[in-house]
């Protein structure tokens, strides 16, 4: 389930992001012109490219943490002023604008 929050987050960055998945044998993941590098490699399953987000996120200046009591992914960012968060078993993401 953690890998589907993961994904799901990942599809969030991308769509406020300059984050390009370029999916071959090898995949490779640009932000901003240049290619990050994972601890676990990005895999096609189903016809889905799934890439680990952490490093993702982190790149784009978020702070993940993990709440194992209430099975929550956090991801702030100060710079901009964002936040996301996904639960697992629940299959909304919570976006917020921390200027307000």
């Amino acid at each position: 389930m953690k890998k589907r929050i993961i994904s799901l987050m990942l599809t969030a960055a991308s769509a406020i992001s300059g984050v390009t998945v370029m999916a071959n044998d090898n995949i490779k993941v640009m932000l901003d012109g240049e290619e990050l590098q994972f601890a676990v490699k990005p895999k096609i399953i189903n016809d889905r490219t799934m890439v680990p987000v952490r490093e993702v996120f982190e790149a784009l200046g978020y702070v993940i943490t993990w709440e194992p009591e209430t099975k929550t992914v956090d991801a702030v960012n100060d710079e901009t002023m964002t936040a996301l968060s996904m639960q697992v078993g629940n299959n909304h993401m919570n976006f917020r604008d921390k200027t307000g």
